[in-house]
């Protein structure tokens, strides 16, 4: 089954202007977290408008839905007495 592409991936795959060229691409930075020993996976699937949602949210913050999604787990901890730890 294919992938399905997301708007970061078509930002990123689009032409690059020549003022862009010199500027690398945060999509292809690794996520030092991603592959941690420490870490656990975790997919969470959302309907069509959240993720359209936290999509534009990604992209007008300049942060990476990973980074919000850690964000949302260390609200919901603190919100239920637990602390920040995501």
């Amino acid at each position: 089954m294919a992938k399905a592409s997301s708007l970061l991936g078509a930002k990123t795959k689009a032409k690059r202007t020549e003022e862009q060229v010199d500027m690398p691409l945060e999509a292809n930075q690794p996520n030092p977290v991603s592959k941690n020993a420490d870490t656990k996976a975790l997919t969470l699937r959302l309907n069509k408008a959240a993720w359209q949602q936290l999509k534009i949210l990604s992209l007008e913050s300049e942060r990476t839905g990973h980074d919000l999604l850690i964000e949302a787990v260390n609200d919901l901890l603190q919100k239920n007495g637990k602390p920040p730890v995501a």
